[in-house]
């Protein structure tokens, strides 16, 4: 559906625009969608709907700063997700309680998402072919929950070092996600 809108846009500069929104910041959604609804299909419903709800007001995205559009269109999301939920409640394990905690909170942090499987052994792949430094921050920080300070201590360097290796780490893998994205879009 959301293609198919797409393709209603008269100009080809903001169809390009809004092609470019969607590739760009779907991954990120899809994970939100997920995390809310637990269930692939829905949460590329809940994409969709949410994109189409984009191109109804492509002004006000344009008007955005970069940074900006991705909490925008993340909130769009969530929203969609959990107008799903309601409809189908058996879709859902999350307690309707916790679901105004979900719409109210910011951007969800990436270690708290919910991925389905191909993506999580997509990423573990990437992780494994990081630079050790980087792999085993990462390890230690997501697989054994441990505390930056931990961290430091286990390394023998300081904290800000491995807050460092951390923010490098996820840059290098959003980098290697998003290529493979652009990839994977462009071999279709």
């Amino acid at each position: 559906m959301f293609f198919m809108m797409l393709s209603t846009i008269e100009d080809e500069q903001e169809r390009l625009k809004i092609a470019d929104i969607y590739e760009k910041h779907r991954h990120r959604c899809l994970l939100v969608a997920l995390k809310i609804l637990k269930n692939q299909q829905l949460a590329e419903d809940a994409i969709q709907d949410a994109f189409i709800e984009v191109i109804k007001h492509k002004e006000k995205i344009f008007s955005l700063s970069c940074s900006d559009m991705l909490p925008y269109i993340v909130t769009i999301v969530k929203t969609r997700a959990l107008n799903i939920v309601k409809k189908n409640k058996k879709f859902s394990d999350i307690p309707f309680e916790e679901l105004d905690e979900i719409k109210d909170s910011g951007e969800v942090p990436v270690d708290e998402q919910v991925i389905n499987k191909q993506d999580f052994e997509n990423l573990i792949a990437h992780i494994a072919s990081l630079d050790e430094n980087y792999k085993v921050a990462l390890e230690m920080k997501y697989r054994d929950n441990m505390s930056n300070i931990e961290i430091a201590n286990v390394l023998n360097i300081t904290q800000k070092n491995v807050e460092m290796r951390l923010y490098r780490a996820k840059i290098k893998l959003r980098k290697k996600l998003e290529s493979e994205v652009k990839t994977n879009v462009y071999n279709k």
